[in-house]
């Protein structure tokens, strides 16, 4: 879904995304993945593991992005009352 959005496909793609795992699911090394592959895609894009995942997926990289800025939260401790001006000060500095 990330991927799609990144390449300018939004019918189906949210801009927000929450990752809720438990303890050991796997959110940092999503996140992490999803970093090396909008900011160094092409090459981390030739490695085999990589190229199949995408083909499997019908996806491919998304253009380089040099423009745009990335944005991790980790809110799982956030106070509520306050999540969407936090949204709005990610929104606005984007």
């Amino acid at each position: 879904m990330v991927l799609r959005r990144l390449a300018g496909k939004t019918a189906n793609t949210a801009p927000v995304m929450m990752l809720i795992t438990q303890f050991g699911g796997g959110k940092t090394h999503t996140l992490t993945a999803l970093y090396h592959l909008v900011t160094a895609g092409e090459r981390v894009g030739r490695l085999d593991e990589v190229a199949s995942l995408l083909h499997d997926e019908g996806q491919s990289l998304p253009p380089p992005l040099p423009s745009r800025r990335m944005v991790a939260v980790i809110a799982a401790y956030a106070d509520p009352s306050r999540l969407n001006r936090l949204m709005g000060v990610i929104r606005k500095a984007a």
